[in-house]
């Protein structure tokens, strides 16, 4: 009986991914035009490059990036409390793993004094239920910056980040 209900559950899972990705290509929605029609994500292994050259992104996406990458509750908060602040700010497939790296990163024993700042916040681009941007990210140690990074987010419609790319010291 296992057997079955997971083999038709497989079965659902790859009809709605294939549903998904038709109705993506099949109806691809507007695409804001940009400045810079290289900096589309053509070429990803250089996203950050001449990243200062797009549009400065301000308003409710600007909040909503602040809000989670600013988020420091996860070390301290109740589990539920974060897991439901996380749940706010990502959305799957991203959701599910960062809560199951928080959960266990407070297993261990660890003294984390890290704190970050979004510093700029820069449109790609804004195409239907998707909007992808870059933040600058400042991340502090009592008050001073240690480093400086990179994130490439992937937003959702509820304005969730769905998926996301790190480059620090870049």
């Amino acid at each position: 009986m296992k057997i079955i209900i997971s083999a038709v559950s497989l079965f659902t899972c790859m009809v709605l991914i294939f549903v998904g990705c038709f109705n993506i290509f099949a109806n691809p929605p507007e695409e804001v035009q940009l400045p810079d029609a290289e900096m589309q994500l053509e070429n990803y292994d250089t996203w950050w490059e001449n990243y200062r050259q797009l549009p400065r992104q301000t308003g409710v996406i600007l909040d909503r990036v602040r809000s989670a990458l600013e988020y420091s509750g996860w070390t301290c908060d109740p589990e539920d409390v974060v897991i439901e602040k996380l749940s706010e700010y990502y959305g799957e497939p991203l959701r599910s793993e960062i809560i199951q790296s928080v959960i266990e990163f407070r297993e261990a024993p660890t003294d984390w004094h890290y704190t970050y700042q979004l510093a700029e916040l820069y449109l790609i681009k804004s195409q239907g239920d998707y909007t992808t941007v870059i933040a600058e990210i400042n991340e502090y140690l009592d008050d001073n910056i240690t480093s400086t990074g990179l994130a490439l987010l992937v937003l959702n419609h509820k304005l969730q980040i769905i998926d996301q790319d790190f480059k620090w010291e870049y």
